[in-house]
Formats: structure tokens, sequence, C-alpha cells
């Protein structure tokens, strides 16, 4: 423990302290007579005051004998009055730069005729900090085992040394820092760990003074906020190791719910992401499932699809009942629909159906995962089959009117292909019927009108309807609807001889595909 207060009470303390350097002095004075000693102490910087001054009274006196009393420390000596004797010399000893300490790796690799990638080679930078010891045993380790990312024993030995120093506070705000990682502000260490002030200041000093941990200036959309980290994986790796596994379980679920309370304020899908696998290593499988799930509609509506199909692919870790599964897979249809990744929709949609009718025989299959993959079996080209279920839809007495609209929509999309103009107005006829039943958007209205009169009926309608359309789109805020809607009127503007309007609204929908990285929706506008 650092600076403990003298072990003698009273007024003979002095007396005490006197007569143990003299006895100490008078052993090494003896052993000298024979020999030449070498006394090395090591991390002198957790010496208390008491013994730092005995040794340094020891050394006064024995000047000029075969001794030699090394101390080693992460700080300088002078702190704790190891000064007494003039015979002492001060050595700094710097770590080694990252272009020295690269150069001292290549050179151990190479006279074994190995060589070292470029990012196992940065990573054993960063956990050796310098030191040229802990460089040779990592290096040495790999060249003997072929692993990376993987302390040998020697420095796992020396680093449970470190972490055994530590006071319990100490230690479990190192594990703390572990556990929340990118998260591990002053803020969220003080509300996860429910530390005193003073309790939380005096180990932020203890663990910075023995080398252990770091800060990191984070912008912060209120501000700036620091990051309070240990220094590299492996200290992290030995501390969590510290835990039991009900104690660290405890943590993860307090980390969990201290992000909780701040996701509302920052709003990302990273903080989103690691309170779910915080309470999923926390034992809370629902939890993590509920987290995670609203991290994948958050990157979906964010326009972002194909991050949220990954996210909602890492969700299913979270599942523990088909009802669970299902949650996943409605997510990830609606991700791969606006991605347009028209093949995973119909991959996604016959396994969706299947959980249905399974946990659910009452519900009617006529629903919007039906609608998705009836526009990606059109995108393959599949056209009589998709008519002929787009018309079955259109006339679905169990189906609502906004789902047998859209239905509709698609068949006279169809038809079009086909120039059965008898066939465009009995359905038209029928979605304009239906579309004055409530509950029927807008822009499902607006579409059948596009359609329509761009195919059979007044081209001012269309254009009419087209420029509405996309105005009505704009304002809802739907990314993948937008789109669909720019190539759609632009199709429309074209057949009305409007050529600029038609390439300014296929080059929007471009961009939009570009922005949010959408190949398969690229390759809808381009052509």
């Amino acid at each position: 423990p650092a600076r403990q207060s003298s072990p003698f009470p009273g007024t003979n303390s002095q007396r005490a302290h006197s007569q143990l350097e003299h006895a100490v002095a008078d052993i090494l004075d003896a052993v000298t007579d024979e020999a030449t000693v070498i006394l090395a102490i090591e991390d002198s910087q957790w010496i208390d005051a008491t013994s730092a001054n005995i040794l340094s009274g020891v050394a006064s006196r024995l000047v000029g004998r075969r001794l030699l009393i090394i101390f080693t420390s992460r700080v300088p000596l002078g702190e704790f009055s190891l000064t007494r004797s003039d015979s002492f010399s001060h050595v700094n000893v710097p770590a080694l730069d990252e272009a020295d300490s690269a150069n001292l790796i290549r050179q151990i690799v190479s006279r074994r005729e190995k060589t070292m990638s470029d990012a196992y080679l940065g990573w054993c930078i960063t956990v050796a900090e310098g030191n040229p010891y802990f460089l040779h045993e990592l290096c040495n380790h790999w060249i003997e085992t072929g692993k990376e990312y993987v302390a040998p024993p020697s420095l796992a030995a020396v680093i449970e040394t470190r972490l055994g120093r530590l006071s319990p506070s100490a230690l479990q705000l190192l594990q703390a820092c572990a556990v929340l990682q990118n998260h591990a502000t002053i803020a969220n260490l003080e509300a996860a760990l429910g530390l005193k002030p003073h309790e939380l200041l005096s180990s932020i000093s203890e663990i910075s003074a023995a080398g252990m941990a770091s800060t990191t200036p984070l912008e912060m959309r209120s501000g700036c906020s620091m990051r309070l980290s240990s220094r590299h994986d492996l200290l992290s790796d030995a501390a969590l190791a510290q835990l039991a596994i009900p104690a660290r379980a405890y943590l993860h679920r307090r980390a969990a719910s201290v992000l909780e309370t701040t996701f509302g304020e920052e709003g990302d899908a990273s903080t989103l992401w690691s309170c779910a696998q915080h309470w999923h290593l926390a034992g809370e499988g629902s939890q993590a499932l509920r987290l995670g799930l609203s991290c994948a509609y958050h990157l979906l509506n964010a326009g972002l699809p194909n991050d949220s199909i990954d996210a909602f692919d890492r969700a299913r870790d979270y599942c523990a009942t088909d009802s669970d599964t299902l949650l996943v897979e409605q997510g990830r249809v609606r991700s791969a629909y606006a991605a347009s990744s028209w093949q995973l929709v119909i991959e996604i949609e016959g396994s969706a159906r299947a959980l249905t009718q399974t946990l659910h025989p009452e519900r009617t299959k006529h629903d919007d995962i039906e609608l998705m993959a009836l526009r990606a079996e059109w995108q393959t080209l599949n056209w009589d089959a998709t008519l002929a279920k787009a018309l079955t839809c259109l006339d679905a007495t169990d189906a609502d009117a906004a789902h047998r609209v859209e239905a509709g929509i698609m068949a006279l999309m169809l038809i079009s292909y086909s120039l059965d103009s008898g066939g465009s107005s009995r359905t038209f006829d029928r979605v304009v019927e239906l579309a004055s039943q409530p509950g029927v958007p807008l822009e499902s209205i607006l579409k059948a009108q596009m359609v329509y009169h761009t195919n059979w009926g007044s081209l001012e309608c269309a254009v009419g309807a087209a420029k509405s359309l996309i105005l009505q789109s704009r304002t809802n805020g739907d990314v993948g609807e937008l789109f669909r809607s720019l190539c759609n009127a632009g199709v429309t503007f074209r057949v009305a001889g409007l050529f600029r309007e038609s390439q300014e609204s296929l080059l929007e929908g471009l961009a939009i595909a570009d922005k949010h990285h959408l190949p398969l929706a690229k390759g809808r506008a381009v052509p």
C-alpha cells in the first residue's frame, strides 16, 4: 500500500526507525565483506515514506562498500525522499518511441525468418508501451505459438502482479473502464460504480499514477467530454479476468442501465448497440433483443438500410423464441426492401410467412410483407405470376383498403406492359373506388393516378400527380419511398416529353442511392 503511516506508535517511533536502519546496515555491511551485493527494489513508486527514509539512510551509511542499491520507479524518486545520500544517481530511461519499437520487432522476427503483419505489429507496439522486455516477450511468444493478440505467460504474470497492488476501488474503476470501453466517460463511470466523488478521484489518481490509464477527448453533441480507458487490451482482459462471472454480469447490467438513460440524449446507433450487448452479457436476453431491434430500426429510419440489415442479423443472437425470431425477420424484410435487395426480400418473406402461420394461423396473409414480396418478384421479371397475385390481392375481402389499393397500383404497372387498356380501366376504377375508404394514404391515390394517366389517360393529370407524389414523399421523410417516387415520376416526365424534369428526378434518385450506399437501387436509376 502507498505511503502507509509508521508502524511504530508513540514518541519512540523515530528511535525504532533508527534501530531498524542500523540493523539493516549492519547485515549488509557484513555481507559486503564477503561479496559484492546488488539490492534491486522494483516499482518504488509504491513504497511508503517510512521505508524510503530507512533505505536511504542505509545507503548513506554504506557509502564506499561493495553495495549497489537500484530503485526503479514510474515517478521521480525525489517524491519519496530517497535523496539523503549524495551517492544517488538519477537515470531517466524513457520508453522506446514507435519507430524504435517497430525496428526492434522487425529485428527480432527477421532473425527467425518470420514476417509480422502491420496490424499485429501496431498492436504489439501499443501493448508494450515502449518497454523492450515486453516487445521481446510478445515477439517470442508469437514466433513460438503463432498466436496473435494473446499475452504470453511472462507478461500475464507481470500484469497480474501490477493489478494486485491496486486498491479494490481502483481495480473496480479499471474493470468498469474495460466494460464500458468507448463509453467510459467520467459521468458514466461515476453512475455505473456509484462511487462518492472523493473515492472516484482517489481511484483515478491511483490508476493514472500506476500508468494503467489514459484519457481521450470525445466530441459530444453537448460539448467535449473525456474518456478514461486502460492503456491496452491486455490490461483490460487481465482486469476483467479477476471478476467472478456473477460480478462481471452485474457490471454489464450497470453499464446497460447507465447507457440506456443517456442514449435518448445522444441518439446514436453505437450507444444503442453497446447497450444491447451489455444487456446480453448481463444475461438479460429480452432487454438485449429490445435494444438490438431499436438499433436496427434506428439505422433503417436514418436511411441506412444495408447497415440495418447487418444489425438485424446480429440481433438474431438475442432471440430465445420463435416470436423473437419473427420480430427480427419482419425488420430484416423491411430493410432488404428499402435496400432494393429483391432476392433477399423473397427469401425472408418465405421464412417470416412460415413463422407467422405457425404462431398466428388466424392472421391474414395480406400484409405489408406480402406487398414487398410482390414488388421483389416483379423485379425478377416474373410479370405474369406477379400480375395474377396482385389482382388477387386487389379483390381480397379479408385485406384492408390500403393494401388492396397498393396491389392495384402494381397491377396497373404490370398491365401497362401488355397494353391491355380494357384491363387497365377496370383495375383503375376498382382502385378509385377503394381509395375513397378511410385509411388509404394520399401517396397511394397519387401513384394510381400517375400510373394510369401516363399509360392511358391525360398526360397533364399524370404530370400533376407525379409532382404531387414527389412533394408528398419528401414530406413523409421515407428515403426508400422518395427514391421510388423519383424513379417512377421520371418515367411519367419522359413520356410527357419533359426530359429535363425526367433527368432531374432520376439524378436525384441516383444521388440518394449513392448517399445511402444502395448499389442495387443505383442499378435501377441508371438505365
